[in-house]
């Protein structure tokens, strides 16, 4: 009894110590997608629907828990997003070392220095994208932030943020929206969409802004900028770069 107790309790400071490490991992069996959840992969036609991101499906809202529509991205050139990763990048902010994406719509291509996956691409907000590749019998989705500062693509593990006018959507990746008066936590579960509220502060000093928000696991994430686009130091510190096709950028990641 008391080994099986020491065991649990290791898995579950592992657990929350890998939250800094990687990106969130959902697998989900093929052919069994939650109701009322997007397609793996699929890009939302309008603004202000969204495909599911962050989170697990572990923590499950009880069946008398009220449910809330997805989160709205109005203002926000949602729309628009996809087709700024169209093409061949290198991508130095995933946890194991550098890749090379090739973006094709809703078609990627991951070349990690040996080995060749395709799999699924959906931008699920203003700050995060999901990656879904099928593993074994399960489809298995990576949620990854990202930012464009100007033309130069920050995306991988860390955090990122991008405001409009009052409104600031960050993801951890696990997605956030922080107003003037209100901050919440956004998770999507088997039966829809529920959000709850979140602990977020602001910091403006010489001309830069900072906004820390403490996830629901109560660790706070920091990311700051000087305008609209906001992000945390890991991030910043490996931006992506575009390459001419695939086969340029796998040269850059051997």
């Amino acid at each position: 009894m008391y080994r099986g107790l020491v065991c649990l309790l290791v898995m579950c400071i592992g657990a929350v110590g890998c939250e800094k490490h990687a990106a969130p991992t959902v697998a989900t069996p093929v052919g069994e997608m939650p109701a009322g959840a997007m397609p793996a992969g699929a890009i939302p036609a309008e603004a202000g629907a969204m495909a599911p991101a962050g989170g697990t499906q572990d923590d499950e809202p009880q069946a008398d828990e009220p449910q809330a529509e997805g989160p709205s991205f109005e203002g926000f050139d949602f729309e628009g997003l996809p087709k700024r990763f169209e093409g061949a990048w290198v991508i130095s902010g995933v946890a194991d070392g550098k890749q090379a994406w090739s973006i094709r719509g809703t078609e990627i291509t991951i070349y990690d220095g040996e080995t060749e996956t395709v799999g699924t691409f959906a931008v699920s907000s203003p700050c995060s994208v999901e990656v879904s590749k099928k593993d074994g019998e399960y489809i298995a989705t990576s949620t990854y932030s990202f930012a464009f500062e100007g033309d130069v693509l920050y995306a991988g593990r860390g955090h990122a943020g991008v405001r409009n006018k009052d409104v600031t959507v960050g993801c951890l990746p696990e997605l956030h929206i922080v107003t003037q008066d209100d901050c919440r936590s956004w998770q999507h579960r088997r039966r829809g969409w529920r959000n709850q509220k979140a602990n977020c502060e602001w910091r403006h000093d010489e001309g830069r802004s900072h906004l820390t928000i403490t996830s629901r696991h109560g660790s706070p994430w920091g990311m700051d900028g000087t305008g609209d686009v906001l992000m945390g130091e890991h991030l910043r510190a490996n931006p992506a770069e575009r390459a001419s096709d695939f086969a340029a950028a796998k040269q850059k990641v051997k």
